[in-house]
């Protein structure tokens, strides 16, 4: 597909990228804690890697921490490069088929999602979201083996802390996990009503980023 018909089918939620759930959360929590930190948030991002095939999306995912060493609190990001980021799969949100390798495709590296102008010069491109710890957490423990992330939407309307945001609405990622077949996690059983197994992720920007302008 054109970088530009995955661009807009992203933007209206028709595009989501699937990730084992085991998988991926080995990849951004498996690794041992150190005493003085503690891990705050994973930023997320949409990027074009090269691959056998072609060029393909996949996400990039980048921890936040909190580090208290000294009696100071810096907040750092980890690239997480010792680690593997795995696989994954896009998925036809319409429909809830998988989209084959060979129309997963792009033609181009130059993707540039929700663009608006009002952004600067220098955030123009940004399309990254953070998801707190306690939030992945819930996906973690409550849904099934695949989750899935795609485009949401974020209108913070008549922030008392940023005049700058209001009544925008600035895209980001949400998570979702597929429910379980457990009835432990059922909200009634007769009606087989579950627990929304679902997370919104803060949009980058307009109240933070990861301190890097996008290439």
């Amino acid at each position: 597909m054109t970088t530009d018909n995955f661009r807009s089918k992203v933007e209206n939620g028709q595009i989501g990228l699937k990730y084992n759930k085991k998988e991926l959360f080995h990849h951004i929590l498996a690794d041992k804690i150190d005493l003085h930190e503690m891990r705050m948030g994973i930023v997320v991002a949409i990027e074009i890697i090269s691959t056998p095939l072609g060029l393909k999306p996949r996400l990039n995912f980048k921890r936040l921490e909190l580090n208290k060493a000294g009696g100071q609190n810096l907040i750092t990001i980890d690239e997480l490069s010792n680690s593997v980021c795995p696989e994954c799969t896009l998925v036809d949100m319409v429909t809830g088929i998988d989209i084959s390798p060979s129309d997963s495709i792009i033609d181009s590296a130059n993707l540039v999602l929700h663009y608006e102008k009002d952004r600067g010069d220098k955030n123009d491109r940004f399309h990254k979201c953070l998801f707190m710890i306690n939030q992945l957490k819930v996906i973690k423990e409550f849904s099934a083996e695949e989750i899935i992330f795609s485009a949401a939407y974020i209108n913070y309307k008549n922030s008392i802390f940023n005049e700058f945001i209001n009544d925008q609405n600035w895209f980001t990622l949400k998570v979702e996990g597929f429910y379980t077949t457990s009835n432990n996690y059922k909200v009634n059983v007769e009606t087989n009503t579950h627990l929304p197994i679902i997370e919104v992720g803060s949009p980058c920007p307009p109240i933070w980023h990861d301190g890097k302008n996008p290439v």
